[in-house]
C-alpha cells in the first residue's frame, strides 16, 4: 500500500470512529433522557383534584374528598361525585407509564395537544395542597393489529392498540403511554356528577305513594304475597317490572338555573323494609319536567313526558290486570 493509500485509510478509520463515538453519545443521550416514569403516586394521599378538561377550555373543575365522599364543583356549583369515578380517574393515573420518547422540545406541544390551549391538564394534591402530580393530558391515536397479533381471546374481534401523549406540565418532553386517556379525564362537568335519582333493592319496597294532578293520590301497598291499591289487587308482574328499575334509575339533563317555588304538583314516595324513604318530586316547565330526588337533593333533572318521568309517576289503571 501505497502512503496515499495509508493516508486515505487513516482517514477513513478515524471518520469511522468518529461516527462510532457521536452515535454512542447521542444513545446514551437518548436513554438517560428516557423516563421510566413519569410521576409516583400514593393514591391515599390525594385529597384534591383539579382538572382543566380540552371540551371545558381549560375551566378548572375542582374534586374534593371530605370524609370518604367526593364532591365536585364548578362556577359555584357544587355536587357529588360516584366514588368509582374518582377511583377510575386515579387508577388511570397510577396505570401510566411511558412507552417511548415523543419529542424532547416544546415546539412539538401543539401537534400532540400537550400545550396550555389544547391539552387537558391534570393537578393532584394532598391536604397540606402540596402537588403530587401536575399532567397534561394530550390528544390519543391508535392502529389495528395485524391479524396475526391479535387475541384469540377476543372472539374475532381486532384488537386495537391506542396510546396517548403526555407531558409533564414543568416538563417540555413529551411522551406516550398506552390507552385512551383523553377519553377518561376530557370530559365535563356534569358527566362527573352524581345523577342518581334512586337506588334501592326492589325487593325491600312495601310501599309506593303516587300523587299526580291527574289522578290525585294513590297508594301501592304489599300485604303478604299481594300488591293492593286500597281493595283492589294489582298485577304483580307489572309491579315487579316497576319496582325493578329503582334498583338504579338515573337522570340524564341536569338543569341548574331551575328554582322551584310552591308545593310541587308531582310527588312519588317509597318506603319498606331496611331501607330509608326516597322521595321524587317534579314540576312542571314549559312542556317538561323538573325532578328532585331526596337521594340526591343537590341536582335538579330535566325529562320529557316519555322520559325518566314516565318511569316513575305511574296511573293507577297501569298496575291492573288486562291493561
Amino acid at each position: 500500500m501505497n502512503k496515499k493509500n495509508r493516508q486515505l485509510a487513516a482517514v477513513l478509520a478515524g471518520l469511522i470512529v468518529l461516527f462510532l463515538i457521536v452515535r454512542w453519545v447521542k444513545s446514551d443521550k437518548e436513554v438517560s433522557s428516557f423516563k421510566t416514569q413519569l410521576f409516583v403516586l400514593d393514591t391515599a394521599q390525594v385529597q384534591t383534584i383539579k382538572l382543566y378538561p380540552q371540551t371545558e377550555q381549560q375551566a378548572e373543575i375542582q374534586f374534593n374528598k371530605d370524609i370518604g365522599n367526593w364532591t365536585v364543583s364548578k362556577d359555584g356549583i357544587q355536587s357529588t361525585v360516584p366514588n368509582n369515578r374518582i377511583q377510575n380517574l386515579l387508577s388511570e393515573l397510577q396505570r401510566i407509564k411511558p412507552q417511548r420518547l415523543a419529542a424532547r422540545t416544546e415546539d412539538k406541544w401543539s401537534t400532540y395537544q400537550v400545550d396550555d390551549s389544547l391539552g387537558t391538564r391534570v393537578v393532584l394534591e394532598d391536604q397540606s395542597g402540596h402537588e403530587l402530580v401536575d399532567l397534561v393530558i394530550g390528544k390519543f391515536s391508535y392502529r389495528q393489529l395485524p391479524q396475526q397479533q391479535q387475541n384469540p381471546m377476543m372472539g374475532g374481534q381486532p384488537n386495537i392498540q391506542a396510546w396517548t401523549y403526555v407531558r409533564n406540565y414543568d416538563e417540555v418532553e413529551t411522551y406516550t403511554t398506552e390507552g385512551f386517556l383523553s377519553m377518561t379525564f376530557n370530559q365535563g362537568f356534569d358527566s362527573f356528577r352524581d345523577k342518581t335519582l334512586v337506588k334501592t333493592p326492589p325487593g325491600n319496597i312495601t310501599n309506593v305513594r303516587i300523587q299526580t294532578p291527574e289522578s290525585g293520590s294513590f297508594t301501592l301497598q304489599k300485604l303478604g304475597n299481594e300488591w293492593r291499591m286500597g281493595d283492589v289487587i294489582a298485577d304483580s308482574a307489572k309491579v315487579a317490572t316497576y319496582l325493578n328499575q329503582f334498583r338504579t334509575l338515573t337522570g340524564s339533563e341536569v338543569d341548574d338555573r331551575f328554582s322551584a317555588g310552591g308545593t310541587p304538583p308531582y310527588q312519588w314516595t317509597i318506603s319498606g323494609d331496611n331501607m330509608a324513604d326516597v322521595s321524587i318530586t317534579a314540576y312542571p316547565d314549559g312542556g317538561q319536567f323538573k325532578l328532585r330526588s331526596s337521594m340526591n337533593p343537590s341536582t335538579t333533572f330535566t325529562s320529557d313526558s316519555t322520559g325518566v318521568f314516565s318511569k316513575i309517576f305511574k296511573e293507577p289503571l297501569e298496575f291492573l290486570n288486562g291493561e
